[in-house]
């Protein structure tokens, strides 16, 4: 009986070890107002065409901002300084533009914390590089008040809680596991996104 449940389990953990072998295309970042620093891993940097040391030192929000497209950078520093001023939750889909002209597709989601006096506290979020995808297309943004209205909202900012635990624990399987648990969350999300979208459209 062993041997046979064994047999079954087989196929799961391939398809596990497959897609944790896919490559990178889901990162997290932590934003700390008081500086105004961008602390993200190595995949966003890579993303953005950033230096990596960026993933210790922080990197100036001001440079990610310059690596969004032109026509989509307005709405989304809007959107997130709303955000981040409010305490609430962000979503936003847009084009990154870099030096050598390449353009990607990206989806961030965000949260935003606020202190005792009502100011930026801390943002913690991930990035979804979704360049390629069908689901890539044109710039979105909005906001979202806590607590999250959609399910999927709420299971990526626990998710995003487990991360940040696990990375405090130096558990790298584990952080793997939670990134495909988050990477299927954004493309979930994206989805949301779209549908919602066609149905104010209609």
């Amino acid at each position: 009986m062993r041997r046979d449940t064994n047999d079954r389990a087989r196929p799961l953990q391939a398809v596990l070890q497959a897609a944790l072998a896919e490559p990178d295309l889901l990162g997290a970042w932590t934003w700390q107002p008081r500086e105004d620093l961008i602390f993200a891993d190595a995949t966003i940097l890579s993303l953005f065409g950033l230096d990596p040391a960026g993933a210790e030192t922080g990197v100036p929000i001001a440079a990610f901002l310059d690596r969004i497209h032109p026509e989509d950078r307005p709405e989304v520093a809007r959107r997130r300084e709303q955000c981040a001023a409010a305490g609430t939750s962000y979503v936003a889909e847009y084009r990154i533009r870099l030096p050598d002209g390449a353009v990607r597709w990206v989806l961030a989601r965000g949260r935003f914390a606020l202190d005792a006096a009502g100011r930026p506290l801390i943002g913690r979020g991930i990035m979804l590089d979704m360049t390629g995808s069908p689901l890539g297309g044109r710039v979105y943004a909005r906001e979202t008040q806590p607590p999250a209205a959609h399910p999927l909202e709420r299971a990526a900012d626990c998710c995003l809680a487990a991360r940040a635990a696990i990375d405090e624990a130096a558990q790298p399987f584990l952080r793997r596991l939670i990134d495909l648990v988050l990477l299927e969350l954004g493309r979930h999300l994206a989805m949301r996104i779209r549908a919602d979208r066609r149905s104010r459209m209609n």
